[in-house]
Formats: structure tokens, C-alpha cells, sequence
């Protein structure tokens, strides 16, 4: 802008001075200097403003040259920060994996060891709190028990029942388990095992005596039932004992076969002893 005022200003004044110079012949001298004088001054004004153009331009130049040199460079800046954060955002998530799987991998160590420990304390436990079943010597204690009661309970049904079923049934009782008994006390006998008391065997022997004592006052269709009932729910007690202890408990191989041979035998008393039950129920 500067540029373009200056520049019509010495237009103006130059053909100013080409008039005067036409209209005024006499001065011609004077007219010529200052004609020059003009011109010398409208030249430099122009040179100079030229030139200060040229070095506005030039100095634009640069700074549009910095200016993008300056963009390049922050390009490039940008870049390379990127790559450098993706870079170590892909290092930290692979640290973070590994982490998490050596974590895991830890845990599930751990959880194993545990159960095992857990695993190995129940069963320490269990073995250290399970009963120790009984011995041979007691285990034939009990079986001369076992047999001796439902001989006894037998032979008072016998004498006092009148119903044809309980009197064959009391009848067959006191067979099978005296024959079981001589079996046993044979079988001790040459083993040279005395039979020795126990709670169990103990606990066979009074149970029966308060039955007999029961059925001793007991009569007719009373007696018989009591009698009856008795016999199911001690052969299945019998049943059970000698399935679960006594065949497991025994060490000697003979006596173990005695016992396997007497739990068939005393399965067919207990559903005997069901049947006379169930034909009691029914009779009018």
C-alpha cells in the first residue's frame, strides 16, 4: 500500500512539471533543473520503495519457509511421539498379560495345594476317628450272643404260642441258630480263640433278656406279635452287623467263611419272620 501512494504522488508531480515547463520557455534552464530535480526525486522514491518490496516479499518468504519447515517438523514430532506412546502402551499390555497370567497361574497353584492339603486332612481325619472294629476273639462272642438270644426268644414261643405259623417259626429258630452256635464254638475251639466280652456282645445279651422278660408277661395274640415283631427287627439288626463289621473285621480266613455262610441263613429268617407277620395282620 505504502508503495502505490508514493508512486502516484511522482506521477503527479511529473506532469506538473511537464506543463510549467511547456507554458514557461524563459525559465527553460530552471525548469529543465527542476524537472530533473523531480525526476531525481520521483526515481528514488520509487527505488526506494521498490526495493522495500522486494525485501518485505523476501522476509515473507522466509517466514512461509519457516512456517513450514516448523509444520514438518511437528509433524514428524507428532509421529514419532505416537508411535513412541503406541509402542508403550503395547509394552505395558503385554506386561499386564503376563501379570495377569502368572497371577492366575499362582491362584490356581495355590487352590491346588489346598485341596490337596484339605483333601489329605479329611481322609487323616476320617482314619483317625473311625472305629476299630472288633477282634476275632470278640467277634466270636458276639455271634455265641447273637444265637443264644433268638434261641432263647425261640423256646418260650414254643411253650407259650398257639398259633400253628409263630410255633413252626419259633421251632426253626431255635434249630438253625443252635446249629450256627456248635459251628461257632467248634470253629473257636480249634482256632484255640476264646470268645472275649464286649459292649456289642454285652449289649445283645441284655437286649434279650428284657424281650424275654416282655413276652414272659405277655398272652395269646399279644404274645405273638411281640414275639413276632421282635424277630424282624432283630434278624435285619443281625443282618447289618454282621455284613458291615463282623465279615470285615475278621482276620481269620475260617472265620470269616463261617460268618459269609451264616448271613444268607439269617436273610431267610428275617423274610420268614416278615411272612408270619404279614399272615398275622391279615388273620380275623
Amino acid at each position: 500500500m505504502r508503495f502505490s501512494t508514493l508512486a502516484l504522488a511522482a506521477a503527479i508531480v511529473a506532469a506538473a512539471s511537464f506543463s510549467a515547463c511547456k507554458s514557461t520557455t524563459a525559465m527553460g534552464d530552471t525548469s529543465t533543473s527542476g524537472s530533473g530535480s523531480m525526476s531525481s526525486d520521483g526515481g528514488s522514491s520509487m527505488s526506494a520503495d521498490g526495493g522495500m518490496a522486494s525485501t518485505m516479499g523476501a522476509a515473507a518468504g522466509d517466514m512461509g519457509a519457516a512456517a513450514g519447515q516448523a509444520g514438518r517438523d511437528m509433524k514428524q514430532g507428532a509421529q514419532t511421539a505416537g508411535h513412541d506412546m503406541a509402542s508403550a502402551g503395547s509394552t505395558a499390555a503385554d506386561t499386564g498379560m503376563q501379570a495377569a497370567n502368572s497371577a492366575g497361574s499362582t491362584a490356581t497353584d495355590a487352590a491346588g495345594s489346598a485341596a490337596t492339603t484339605a483333601s489329605g486332612a479329611a481322609t487323616t481325619a476320617t482314619t483317625e476317628t473311625k472305629p476299630a472294629g472288633p477282634t476275632d476273639a470278640q467277634i466270636a462272642a458276639i455271634v455265641v450272643a447273637a444265637n443264644t438270644v433268638d434261641i432263647e426268644a425261640g423256646k418260650l414261643a414254643v411253650k407259650h404260642s398257639k398259633n400253628a405259623a409263630v410255633k413252626k417259626f419259633a421251632k426253626a429258630m431255635v434249630r438253625d441258630h443252635t446249629a450256627n452256635n456248635k459251628a461257632a464254638v467248634a470253629l473257636v475251639t480249634k482256632l484255640g480263640v476264646t470268645p472275649e466280652e464286649n459292649d456289642t456282645s454285652k449289649s445283645l445279651t441284655d437286649g434279650g433278656k428284657k424281650n424275654t422278660d416282655n413276652l414272659k408277661t405277655l398272652k395269646g395274640k399279644d404274645f405273638d406279635k411281640a414275639y413276632v415283631d421282635n424277630e424282624v427287627t432283630y434278624h435285619q439288626a443281625v443282618i447289618d452287623a454282621i455284613d458291615n463289621t463282623l465279615i470285615p473285621s475278621a482276620k481269620n480266613e475260617e472265620l470269616k467263611d463261617l460268618l459269609t455262610k451264616t448271613s444268607p441263613v439269617i436273610k431267610e429268617h428275617l423274610e420268614h419272620a416278615k411272612m408270619v407277620q404279614s399272615s398275622m395282620s391279615g388273620a380275623k
